[in-house]
């Protein structure tokens, strides 16, 4: 064609038609120059295919070039290298056609060149859908431009050389991409900034009014530890006592301790409102009990007036039956003697059983603290005795009765403040006194191995152990016992023995000659006795002259011969209140 020649609009269509068609063909005019693809104007943001975002006035990234494809010759002018087995297609006119670019000052220009061969366009997919684009790792994060070296500078850039050759591009092998499954660029992941909420500013706290109150808050507390510690030494222990020395001292629980003080706090405050029982115990480790209140005492010869101290002791019987029964056959010209406080109810009375004279004594403790052994010179021994009288007025006992005198013989077993001192159990019955108050009873021989009954001592919690025996009643079922070891038993002799009526509640009895009375009582006979009168436990104690029943440390039976023995050790009951708060 001719530069000077008239064309009108149909021949331009006509030779743009035929233009279409060579290239669709796969053929080129010859006389055409090289075409270049016109602009296609992008709708992605730029960072979704680098290649395809090429600006007239941007430098181009080497990075995002090598990551796409190899490169390995630049050139300095931005000609397009055309294969020379294929002759370049002619350019068709395009009116809106980009401004070329150009290279900064100073600087020589580099671009990619383009390839506008047929067969580089189709060996180089395109990826401008947007699946396409989206499984294309994307790095167009500031961090990960930065973690990589940049190659700006252009004596760098050209030193690389381009590969700009279709066959060289198709034969290299592509590196291997991990699929992406939707997900965005990270860029696009980051939450989108919020303003804060307002917040409201926080009202002043009166700091020196709590300080205050936090330093008032403290004082108090640290006098109401220092009283109640005082008040636990002071209480919890109430008389000082000879301290035994043997090597296992039990100690109460501190929190038992400190429960039963707020107990008696509680009741001291409410005492206009209502009744609350104060609680009180005795030490292990203590061997003088309080001293029992002169004016709690004292001796009737009318059973009617008994039971109305009875009835004052409602509380402490907590519903439980009494085995005092104001018909008995009293005996003629004997006093009722009694003592009545918060912690005790002690009654003893002489009667007439079946022709028999017998001292009983009743009595109800609160704690199991309350019941306890005395032994001659605080301490197990062997070779010391004292007058019953006398121990019994020297630890404060309302009520006191002989114990097994264990210094008399060498057998059975013996527990005194937990420790076991003596094991020969093949031949007597032994009654254990545990903490609660129980009685409990192992047959001659059951206790078959020393470890075996010092784990048994452990696991019952046993305080002291009597060994004389037999048991007369078990479990509420009397039995009769046809022979025993020592005790003469089948013969009429004086008695000692100890039952249980109920929870902390027991029955003292011994049956004695005395004025009128001439035929003592045989062991058996003293079990029917103690069944007749409610024990569900009994077990019997040293007999003979050593029988003796005491209150208030003044006996209240006949003793054999009329004067007492000396003997190894006692069984008492003691109040638990201490001196101070029995004497207001």
């Amino acid at each position: 064609m001719s530069d000077n020649k008239d064309y009108s609009i149909d021949d331009i269509l006509a030779e743009f038609s035929s233009f279409s068609d060579n290239m669709i063909s796969g053929s080129s005019p010859k006389e055409s120059p090289k075409a270049t693809p016109a602009p296609v104007e992008q709708t992605t943001p730029k960072t979704s295919d680098p290649t395809l975002n090429f600006s007239s006035d941007s430098i181009f990234d080497n990075d995002e070039l090598f990551k796409h494809e190899s490169v390995t010759d630049f050139v300095a002018e931005p000609t397009v290298r055309v294969p020379a087995s294929r002759p370049a297609p002619a350019k068709p006119p395009v009116q809106n056609q980009a401004a070329p670019r150009h290279s900064r000052p100073g600087e020589a220009r580099h671009c990619r060149p383009a390839q506008n061969a047929p067969e580089a366009r189709h060996t180089r997919s395109v990826q401008n859908t947007p699946e396409q684009r989206q499984s294309r790792p994307v790095q167009n994060n500031p961090e990960q431009r930065q973690g990589r070296p940049v190659q700006n500078n252009p004596e760098q850039r050209q030193g690389r050389t381009v590969q700009n050759n279709p066959e060289q591009r198709q034969n290299r092998p592509q590196p291997a991409r991990a699929p992406r499954q939707n997900v965005q660029p990270e860029r696009q992941m980051r939450p989108t900034p919020q303003s804060p909420a307002p917040v409201k500013p926080a009202a002043e706290e009166p700091k020196h009014e709590n300080r205050g109150l936090a330093a008032i808050l403290s004082i108090v507390f640290a006098v109401i530890g220092i009283f109640s510690l005082s008040w636990v030494l002071k209480n919890v222990h109430p008389d000082s006592g000879t301290v035994t020395k043997t090597s296992v001292k039990a100690q109460m629980n501190l929190a038992e301790k400190f429960d039963n003080y707020a107990n008696n706090a509680a009741s001291d405050a409410l005492s206009d409102l209502t009744y609350i029982p104060k609680i009180y115990t005795i030490g292990e480790d203590v061997n003088v009990a309080p001293k029992p209140n002169p004016n709690k005492f004292g001796s009737t010869t009318d059973p009617q007036e008994v039971m109305k101290v009875i009835e004052s002791a409602a509380a402490l019987l907590d519903g439980q039956k009494v085995a005092f029964n104001p018909d008995a056959k009293f005996i003629p010209g004997s006093e009722i003697k009694y003592y009545l406080d918060d912690t005790i109810l002690a009654i003893t009375w002489k009667e007439d059983i079946d022709g028999k004279c017998c001292s009983c004594a009743e009595i109800k403790i609160a704690h199991g603290s309350q019941i306890r052994r005395k032994v001659a010179g605080d301490s197990y021994s062997v070779g010391k005795r004292y007058y019953a009288s006398d121990m019994a007025k020297e630890c404060n006992s309302v009520v006191a009765i002989n114990g097994d005198f264990y210094d008399f013989r060498q057998i059975g077993v013996t527990v005194f403040q937990r420790q076991l001192f003596r094991f020969v159990p093949d031949k007597l019955d032994s009654c254990h006194i545990t903490s609660s108050g129980d009685l409990l009873f192992s047959y001659a021989g059951e206790l078959y191995d020393e470890e075996y009954t010092k784990q048994f001592i452990k696991d019952n919690d046993v305080m002291f152990t009597l060994s004389f025996g037999p048991i007369l009643i078990d479990n509420g079922e009397l039995r009769e016992v046809s022979s025993y070891p020592i005790g003469e038993i089948n013969t009429t002799y004086s008695r000692s023995a100890i039952g249980q009526l109920d929870k902390l509640h027991y029955m003292l009895m011994t049956v004695n000659y005395d004025v009128g009375y001439t035929v003592a009582a045989t062991l058996n006979q003293v079990g029917q006795f103690l069944y007749d009168k409610g024990c569900s436990k009994a077990y019997g104690l040293d007999g003979g002259q050593t029988s003796v029943l005491m209150m208030n440390g003044e006996c209240v039976n006949h003793v054999d011969y009329g004067y007492e023995r000396t003997m190894s050790d006692i069984i008492y009951f003691a109040t638990a209140i201490p001196e101070e708060e029995a004497a207001q």
